[in-house]
């Protein structure tokens, strides 16, 4: 899977503003339109949550978190304009500009697993990469839950749940999680 999601991140660059949106935005409607099920995965999940309390510390706040993003992405992409040593000796304009890198994989944590999730989904959806998305084991319904609806709104080349197996070990160009771990490429 993982090759796989890299070459099509390859033969998308580069990677233009409406498809960064419309992944945002297939991510909202995502949440959105399973909202309940999606509170009742993570009630059953976590003893000490409701579908109550789901609703406001983790769906809410995940949409609010992609939002954000579908609207800033496009100010996001814009090159910033720098005063480096090129610019100083006279050469011209310097400017920094933003690029995907990827295939992000998301080791989702433990303790508000959507809430972070979506979070970190935003920003690698914004940033233009595909994602690969790994739920911790305290977490089993809401795994079940999103890598069952996920084939009804991305390609699994786009973001696609790893079942289980040795996913810290996989050739990331980013891996996200919440685990210490030695190396470069770990956040």
């Amino acid at each position: 899977m993982l090759e796989a999601q890299r070459a099509a991140f390859l033969a998308d660059l580069p990677v233009p503003l409406a498809l960064r949106r419309d992944r945002l935005r297939r991510a909202v409607l995502m949440i959105d339109k399973n909202a309940d099920a999606l509170c009742a995965a993570l009630a059953a999940d976590q003893a000490n949550q409701d579908a109550d309390s789901a609703r406001l510390t983790e769906v809410a706040p995940a949409l609010a978190a992609l939002r954000a993003s579908m609207a800033g992405v496009g100010r996001w992409m814009r090159a910033d304009h720098a005063r480096g040593l090129w610019a100083r000796l006279g050469g011209g304009r310097d400017y920094i500009e933003f690029l995907p890198i990827g295939v992000i994989g998301i080791l989702a944590p433990a303790s508000l697993p959507l809430l972070q999730t979506a979070t970190i989904l935003a920003s690698a959806l914004a940033a233009g990469n595909r994602v690969a998305l790994k739920f911790d084991a305290a977490s089993p319904e809401l795994a079940r839950l999103v890598g069952g609806l996920l084939p009804a709104f991305f390609d699994p080349l786009e973001l696609a749940v790893v079942p289980d197996g040795d996913f810290v070990e996989q050739s990331f160009d980013l891996l996200v999680t919440s685990e210490p771990r030695e190396g470069d490429g770990v956040t």
